[in-house]
């Protein structure tokens, strides 16, 4: 088995006791079933945050090296950027950041086992890690019981017995970090500390108390960075170990082996389902989505994001957000509205001081999973025309001089040969520019290189659907794209229950 210290705080969220959000099933669902989980934006920023820390830390002691490399900015909007560079810029100045002789940067915890053996085993185990990345991660392995791997970084490891591990967070006085008593007693029952401080006792072979800790970045603003740092003596070290290999592992090795049901079964912590702004889970573990529907609800809004729509949205929303409101006027918050709607579709709103293209995201998230919900629905009742020509025609605009026929989420039951299925048709559309390239056909092209040519072809898909009635019974973000064009040249639109 594979664990990682992230893994374990799902189930056990601290040492010593429980914060109430320990949750088996959210473990079970990603890492057994291995269910798709959307990447959260937030995480980017704490990880381009890391790179340009460790760049910095990395250069020599004598040089005076930028931590901002060509690169720090990926995948970060304007705002994001600059809360990384003024905490990077605040960290160094204010010696929160510092290059201390002997500092071990992204410390992996490798206990020196055979790595050829290893590899041999992590095929199994993991048979998706390729290159690079399996190689980097079986040198960060400590095989803590037989059969059973560790695996992690230390942000930052000084000689002199100091972890030191960076966080991000928003507002952590939120979580009664800057409290000292409560602070504290985080710091000592922070599972992810606790392993590596074990792993250099026992491993590296370490004596004597271990000092271990968090540096908080907060990333609201106004901007601060805070410590928080204790010692673990070489008791509590030995107890934590003793815990961790006789009672954690051991459940983590029966819960993988546990049915769905079983594991359904067991309790969940009242916070589970909010920690780190909500669980993806949670409209699958509320019924309000199948297995199924949530996992087909994650590829749309995955392949609608290559398709660079969501840029599009989220450029409009930062436009609408940054347009100046009249003096005379008091302006209602619009996220009061967006939050209102939010409920009436049976979600829960975000912080109220968050963002609006948080909000808008949140609203346009439950509208796609209602909707989804609704199709499937209304698929199942509609019982599919058996003639086109009972259907009143739908004149299209005068200065469009095409004419066809468009059949939405129906099945078309005709010998006509003018009939084809939306897919067919494009492949006809597109089969000498496939050729062309030495590509299969349209829908087997990588879905970004189908992004740049779609604009090129829109003439070309009007100009050969003249005569034609094209029958689309699935919709899927590929088709829906093609629909918006086609839509309002059709001069007969049949539709079956779905747009």
């Amino acid at each position: 088995m594979y664990l990682s210290a992230s893994q374990i705080k799902m189930v056990y969220p601290v040492y010593d006791g429980d914060d109430g959000s320990s949750c088996a099933k959210n473990w079970h669902n990603k890492y057994i079933k291995k269910l798709p989980i959307k990447e959260q934006t937030f995480t980017n920023l704490g990880s381009r945050l890391h790179a340009c820390i460790e760049h910095y830390l990395e250069s020599p002691d004598n040089i005076d090296v930028s931590p901002f490399f060509d690169g720090w900015k990926k995948g970060l909007d304007s705002t994001q950027q600059e809360t990384v560079k003024t905490l990077v810029e605040k960290g160094i100045n204010d010696l929160h950041i510092v290059k201390h002789s002997q500092r071990h940067i992204e410390l992996p915890m490798y206990d020196g086992g055979d790595i050829e053996e290893r590899r041999e085993i992590f095929k199994v185990l993991k048979p998706s890690w390729k290159g690079d990345f399996l190689e980097k991660s079986l040198q960060s392995t400590w095989e803590i019981i037989p059969g059973v791997f560790l695996t992690g970084f230390i942000d930052l490891y000084h000689s002199g017995n100091k972890i030191i591990d960076w966080k991000t967070s928003s507002d952590p006085d939120r979580y009664g970090l800057l409290m000292d008593k409560k602070s504290y007693r985080y710091v000592a029952r922070d599972l992810q500390l606790n392993i590596y401080a074990c792993y250099l006792r026992k491993v590296k072979g370490v004596k004597g108390p271990i000092n271990v800790g968090h540096t908080y970045f907060k990333t609201k603003t106004p901007h601060k960075i805070m410590e928080k740092y204790l010692d673990l003596s070489e008791d509590h070290i030995d107890r934590f170990y003793e815990w961790l290999t006789t009672v954690a592992i051991p459940n983590f090795l029966k819960l993988s082996k546990m049915t769905e049901g079983v594991v359904n079964a067991l309790p969940v912590g009242p916070k589970a389902c909010e920690k780190y702004r909500g669980c993806a889970y949670q409209t699958m573990c509320s019924g309000a989505l199948t297995e199924a529907e949530y996992i087909r609800a994650h590829n749309i809004r995955k392949e609608i994001s290559k398709m660079g729509l969501m840029d599009n949205i989220k450029k409009k929303q930062a436009e609408a957000s940054e347009k100046k409101s009249e003096p005379e006027k008091t302006e209602v918050d619009p996220r009061e509205a967006l939050a209102e709607e939010i409920k009436s579709l049976g979600g829960k709103p975000p912080r109220k001081d968050s963002k609006i293209e948080t909000f808008q995201k949140k609203l346009n998230d439950l509208k796609t999973e209602k909707a989804e919900v609704k199709e499937e629905e209304e698929e199942e009742k509609v019982e599919p025309p058996e003639n086109v020509t009972s259907v009143e025609p739908v004149v299209a605009p005068p200065t469009v001089p095409i004419s066809f026929g468009l059949v939405i989420g129906a099945s078309i039951r005709s010998t006509n040969n003018n009939f084809t299925t939306l897919v067919q048709f494009f492949n006809e559309v597109t089969s000498g520019m496939c050729n062309e390239m030495g590509e299969k056909d349209w829908w087997s092209m990588d879905p970004f290189k189908r992004r740049e040519l779609f604009h090129g072809v829109k003439e070309q898909i009007l100009k050969h659907a003249h005569g034609k009635t094209i029958v689309a019974r699935f919709i899927e973000p590929d088709t829906q794209a093609l629909l918006n064009v086609m839509y309002d040249h059709a001069t007969t639109i049949i539709e079956g229950g779905m747009r």
